[in-house]
């Protein structure tokens, strides 16, 4: 049996994960999120066929390529990074493979990207100083949000925040974990 739900469970056995996270020696991608963590996040980020989903952080593509397995044909992802050489490897593994639902940006995350939304669901695997209200103005009422945020000053201090935007473009805080979001999505 599987530790996650059998959407996330279907789209990994759907995706070459090697063919993103791997370069074409064999050496890893640096700039890749585990996949437990990745597939821990999607089950509970809830994404459904017809969403429409921000991404912040490329990376290696692979999230990425989940996420347009789970929004479907009806569905859009658009995904965006700072670094344009992560943005065009993704583009051309996404291009190779037939996701015609992923756009790429390469601009910095903090802006999102107005002109593609309203989104439903934000997921950012980056870890900015304070979550931006660019993301909250972009996404839906009742959108779900998931992102790292810092908890101290130390390296690699950080948690995984879960909030859901409220009719009034605020964020409402639905869990705070360092080991992921899985375990704790109930809301309060």
């Amino acid at each position: 049996m599987s530790q996650y739900s059998p959407r996330v469970t279907a789209a990994l056995s759907v995706v070459d994960e090697d063919a993103y996270t791997l370069d074409p020696d064999g050496s890893p991608v640096t700039q890749t999120t585990s996949t437990r963590l990745i597939a821990s996040t999607l089950d509970s980020l809830d994404v459904r066929p017809g969403m429409s989903v921000l991404e912040i952080g490329t990376g290696s593509g692979f999230s990425g390529v989940l996420l347009s397995e789970l929004v479907g044909s009806t569905g859009a992802v658009v995904s965006v990074d700072v670094v344009p050489g992560l943005v065009e490897r993704a583009r051309d593994l996404h291009t190779r493979f037939g996701r015609t639902n992923v756009t790429l940006f390469a601009r910095d995350g903090h802006e999102g990207v107005p002109e593609q939304g309203p989104y439903d669901r934000v997921v950012a695997w980056t870890t900015p100083e304070t979550i931006p209200h660019t993301w909250v103005e972009q996404s839906r009422s009742g959108a779900l949000m998931i992102a790292l945020v810092e908890l101290g000053g130390l390296v690699k201090t950080h948690a995984v925040m879960a909030a859901e935007v409220t009719d009034e473009q605020g964020l409402t805080g639905l869990a705070l974990s360092r080991e992921g979001t899985s375990r704790c999505m109930a809301r309060a």
